[in-house]
C-alpha cells in the first residue's frame, strides 16, 4: 500500500544549471545537495519542497537512464517514488492486478527468503533495470521496484521501502546516502 511520496525524480541535461533555475525561477532549493555516484553514475540536485523531495538529476554516461529520457522526452519527470510499508507485498499485489515489474539485481527485503532468491538468480552479469547496474548491489535509500513503463499513464512509478537506520547497508552508514 502507497503511503506517501518520497521523491520527484526530474531527468535534467545539467544538474547543477537546473538547480541554479529552480533557484532563480522559483526561490526554492536554497538548502540543495548537489551529490555525484559512481555507483548509479548520476549527478543529482537534492532538495525539499514541502514533505517532497526533488532530485534533478543528471546522467553521467550518455547512454544513462536520464541522459535517454532527456534526449527522447526533454527534461522533465522521470519517476515519482512512492513510500510503501511492505515492497514484497506491494509488488505482489501490483502483479497480481496486471502490472508487470522491471528486471532488478537489488533485492526487495530482508527476508532470508527473498536474500537466497537474490543470491541465487543475481550474478556479476544480471543488469539492473531500474537503476543501470550490473551485478548485485544494495539500494542506499530502501528496497526498491519499478513498474514497466507501461503500468500506469504519466510519470515512471518507483515503489519503496525505506530503509530503517538498523537496516541501512554498511556502506550507507557513513556520510550521504548515494543516489
Amino acid at each position: 500500500m502507497i503511503t506517501g511520496i518520497k521523491h520527484i525524480a526530474i531527468a535534467v541535461a545539467d544538474a547543477e544549471a537546473a538547480l541554479k533555475r529552480y533557484q532563480t525561477m522559483l526561490g526554492a532549493a536554497a538548502d540543495a545537495v548537489l551529490k555525484t555516484s559512481d555507483v548509479t553514475r548520476q549527478r543529482a540536485a537534492v532538495f525539499m519542497v514541502g514533505d517532497v523531495q526533488y532530485q534533478l538529476v543528471e546522467s553521467l554516461d550518455p547512454d544513462g537512464r536520464y541522459a535517454k529520457h532527456v534526449a527522447e522526452h526533454g527534461e522533465g519527470i522521470h519517476h515519482i517514488c512512492y513510500t510503501v510499508d511492505n515492497l514484497k507485498a506491494t509488488i505482489q499485489n501490483a502483479e497480481a492486478r496486471g502490472a508487470r515489474m522491471l528486471e532488478q539485481s537489488c533485492r526487495i527485503s530482508n527476508d532470508a527468503e527473498d536474500i537466497a532468491a537474490w543470491d541465487a538468480s543475481v550474478t556479476d552479469d544480471t543488469v539492473c533495470h531500474n537503476c543501470g547496474i550490473k551485478g548485485r548491489y544494495e539500494h542506499p535509500e530502501g528496497w526498491v521496484a519499478f513498474l514497466e513503463e507501461d503500468g500506469v499513464p504519466g510519470a515512471g512509478v518507483e515503489f519503496m521501502q525505506v530503509y530503517k537506520p538498523e537496516e541501512i547497508p554498511e556502506e550507507y552508514r557513513e556520510g550521504p546516502l548515494d543516489l
